[in-house]
């Protein structure tokens, strides 16, 4: 069962092979080429490390050119990496094999997926998820197993979170939030203190590698005292950062399960009213997870996600109007 979900996304995401090299990718293209190694891997983007990604296109231009097939190909072959490992982590943590596949097939096959496997400028995406997933599926593993995580796993996960935040800057987000995750989740009680040290050790490095960065690398863009500027001044005013944080978290539920129902010709919601309906759709999750539990709240986002998937398939698109 465990190789549907891959030949499934395989078969959905392989259009993604033929894009070529687009917008930023020219970008990083003549960064590699004109600048030497330690310099071009230095440089920022947006306020994002990608040191590591960087690193990747490097390797990848003096191995291929300017080839964009083999790019791309490596981009989709993470993203199977990643629909493969989220199965072992489902299924571990649920019992349910069946389950793990569906959800993971869905995941692999979303139309949202392109945008990353599709743009070799956005792989750092890939990258990062692919790390932070397996020091989970590692994790995971030894908690089903009642096993200690050795210490060269531990020192795997170390170099996998350092690669995930300088990949993107999702990959530094969830490297610095592990710690906290692990704290509060206690999947392996007899090394909770350890786990802390090890990975809160790996997320004050990157937060270091992060400023000494933006110091010597960043630009206009990048420059490190707006960033400490908007979080001091986020950290003055915590309500309105948890509301803009259930914004988003409204905003990336509904999309994931009525995505296909809210844009282009098959909308079925106003404009003026997605905000309302994405915050209902998170409120309801919100309160249904300890009524029902997880794994039913888990199916039934599922089964909303297939039918939004259906009804964007088979719903005639809008007619065109003059602007």
């Amino acid at each position: 069962m465990d190789c549907w979900p891959l030949i499934a996304t395989f078969v959905v995401q392989c259009p993604v092979l033929f894009y070529g090299f687009l917008f930023d990718d020219f970008v990083r293209l003549y960064t590699v080429s004109n600048r030497p190694l330690l310099e071009a891997v230095g440089v920022p983007m947006g306020g994002h490390l990608i040191h590591s990604f960087t690193a990747s296109i490097w390797v990848m231009k003096a191995l291929f050119g300017l080839n964009p097939l083999p790019y791309l190909a490596f981009g989709l072959l993470i993203h199977l990496v990643n629909v493969g490992l989220l199965f072992g982590i489902v299924s571990r943590l649920t019992g349910r094999p069946a389950v793990a596949a569906f959800g993971a097939t869905l995941w692999g096959m979303s139309p949202f997926v392109a945008g990353t496997v599709g743009w070799i400028s956005a792989h750092g995406h890939a990258y990062a998820t692919a790390a932070v997933l397996w020091v989970l599926y590692d994790i995971v593993r030894c908690s089903c197993s009642r096993a200690a995580v050795s210490g060269l796993v531990l020192l795997r996960h170390v170099i996998l979170l350092l690669l995930a935040a300088t990949s993107f800057g999702t990959g530094l987000v969830a490297t610095v939030v592990l710690p906290v995750l692990l704290w509060w989740w206690n999947p392996l009680p007899a090394q909770r203190m350890k786990l802390l040290a090890v990975y809160g050790g790996a997320s004050l490095v990157a937060v270091g590698v992060y400023v000494i960065t933006m110091q010597l690398q960043g630009d206009a863009q990048d420059n490190l005292g707006d960033k400490v500027d908007i979080v001091r001044h986020s950290l003055a005013n915590l309500p309105s950062l948890f509301l803009a944080f259930f914004d988003l978290f409204a905003a990336g539920a509904s999309a994931l399960l009525l995505g296909p129902l809210l844009v282009g010709g098959v909308a079925v919601v106003p404009a003026g009213a997605l905000s309302v309906v994405a915050k209902v759709v998170a409120g309801g999750l919100i309160v249904a997870i300890p009524e029902i539990g997880h794994q039913s709240v888990a199916v039934a986002c599922l089964a909303m996600a297939v039918a939004g998937r259906v009804f964007a398939q088979y719903m005639p698109a809008a007619p065109a109007t003059d602007p």
